[in-house]
């Protein structure tokens, strides 16, 4: 028996125009996202100067109005300043890092406060560049503030630098609550232990283009690493180690350790010269970071959330920055694959814009070793 080929067709798209607006119909008002982006709480960067200025995005992903609770650090002092900015369901957030001159930063934002016209910026003026930005969700509950772990929120950044001409961006490094149905809590101690939010990665690690005189990509190739911590507390901050092994193309470890207070923008061959490429040996390689035990400036934290002893295995974060740029010099010494007989193998020089891109470090998430009873935490205002 023949089947009428049109007449299939017919039936196929009617029977998926059906099964479609089922499927609408059955369909949430609002999706719920679930995916690793999405956290209770985000951390992102400010980077700032004359010429640079940071755009950062917050939106509420969550089906109720929330109040959203920024902590607004300083990356080199630990000064925090915090303020609240109500959201609606699905509403986003720009948020503005710029320079005022004279050394001053101002954050701005449209902001639903008591007393504003809706529309009208709020804005906060800093005596520092560069820093961290946590956020978190907050309630109202029976007339008491109430910090909650459900995860509503989704962040992104975009850095933009006039004076060398880019802008690049990347997504937010959420902290998931882990019991987001738990009723909220009155205290602002955000603890990364994976019972109220997920942990600070035991190891992160990344691919890198080796900078400086890569022989595949000349002399044009940067990699900077934008860290930061935030196991410590108001005006006291906290010190960070990490321990740090890299390899070449031939898996050669070479081993390096980096310190840091709070937050820093370091370049690879900064921790290490041998990250180079002439040095390395290799155009690329990859690397592994892990927390060490880190003497701290002040007990103050450690006695209230960890055994007292002033030392802390602090969690760190961050992401990967790299750049190529300037005169790519491609040496041709075999044939080309699909070339014309009379193609002749040759030096390729050519000019090339630069270009740059942002990316969060991979990470392991394995328990981090604590040192006894540590609990890493943010204590925030």
């Amino acid at each position: 028996m023949r089947t009428n080929a049109r007449a299939l067709r017919s039936w196929k798209r009617a029977s998926l125009a059906v099964a479609v607006l089922g499927l609408l119909a059955a369909a949430p008002a609002q999706a719920q996202l679930i995916n690793e982006q999405v956290g209770a709480a985000l951390a992102m960067p400010l980077v700032g100067g004359e010429k640079t200025r940071t755009y950062l995005t917050v939106t509420n992903v969550g089906p109720e109005d929330r109040i959203l609770h920024f902590n607004v650090i300083d990356g080199k002092d630990w000064d925090v300043t915090d303020f609240d900015c109500a959201v609606t369901a699905s509403e986003t957030l720009l948020i503005h890092w710029e320079a005022l001159g004279g050394g001053f930063q101002q954050l701005r934002m449209e902001c639903n406060q008591a007393g504003r016209r809706p529309g009208q910026m709020a804005s906060r003026v800093f005596g520092w560049s560069e820093g961290i930005l946590f956020v978190t969700v907050e309630d109202e509950i029976g007339g008491r503030r109430m910090t909650e772990t459900r995860n509503d929120l989704l962040g992104d950044f975009t850095i933009v630098d006039a004076s060398a001409g880019f802008a690049v961006g990347a997504s937010a490094i959420p902290f998931q609550g882990r019991n987001p149905l738990a009723p909220g809590v009155t205290d602002r101690d955000y603890h990364f232990d994976n019972v109220e939010y997920s942990m600070f990665p035991s190891t992160l690690a990344s691919n890198f283009i080796a900078p400086g005189d890569n022989q595949t990509l000349g002399q044009g190739v940067t990699a900077d690493l934008i860290l930061f911590t935030l196991d410590g507390r108001a005006n006291i901050g906290s010190h960070a180690a990490l321990d740090v092994v890299f390899f070449d193309d031939d898996e050669t470890p070479t081993s390096a350790h980096y310190d840091f207070d709070c937050f820093s923008i370091v370049g690879l061959t900064d921790i290490d010269p041998n990250f180079e490429a002439g040095l390395l040996g290799s155009d690329s390689g990859h690397f592994y970071m892990t927390a060490i035990d880190a003497d701290q400036s002040s007990n103050v934290h450690d006695n209230k959330y960890g055994n007292g002893n002033g030392i802390r295995v602090v969690g760190v974060h961050g992401w990967l920055l790299q750049s190529i740029g300037g005169i790519i010099s491609v040496p041709m010494d075999a044939d080309l694959e699909g070339a014309a007989p009379e193609a002749t193998p040759s030096e390729v020089v050519s000019p090339a814009t630069r270009e740059h891109w942002l990316r969060s470090l991979a990470q392991g998430m394995l328990p981090q070793s604590l040192d006894g009873s540590d609990v890493p935490t943010f204590d925030g205002l």
